[in-house]
């Protein structure tokens, strides 16, 4: 058997509110994460975006949808997955772990800087996730 590893890390803002799909057991989240990179073209900055589609399981997806908004940084680890629909495909990522890095407000602490005194890293040994 060859190894293999499927292990994506990003740390961006959402671009919209959370969204709470489903309905029991199977809820989950819905999050547009855009992640930026800056590169030289000729004496300008340019900078490029890529949105990514994050599906969040489990008992932490509502908690997720109270904490975060439109703008929060957060830092998803996760597994690629791709999907059909009407014969195009799409990937999206399946979070593992999330964690609220920064609110989106001017108050922004520094990056790094969690919000609060409790561990935002509450979607571990989840009993609704998939990847248990």
């Amino acid at each position: 058997m060859n190894p293999s590893v499927n292990v994506v890390t990003i740390l961006g803002r959402l671009g919209s509110d959370p969204q709470l799909k489903g309905s029991g057991d199977s809820r989950f989240v819905v999050l547009n994460v855009a992640t930026s990179s800056s590169r030289l073209v000729g004496r300008d900055w340019v900078e490029d975006t890529e949105w990514h589609t994050v599906k969040v399981w489990g008992d932490s997806a509502p908690k997720l949808c109270q904490k975060a908004k439109k703008g929060t940084m957060v830092h998803i680890i996760g597994k690629l997955t791709s999907n059909m629909y009407q014969e195009k495909r799409y990937w999206e990522i399946r979070c593992r772990e999330w964690k609220i890095v920064c609110d989106g407000r001017k108050t922004d602490p520094a990056p790094g800087q969690l919000l609060g005194p409790e561990d935002p890293w509450n979607s571990r040994n989840d009993s609704g996730n998939p990847w248990n």
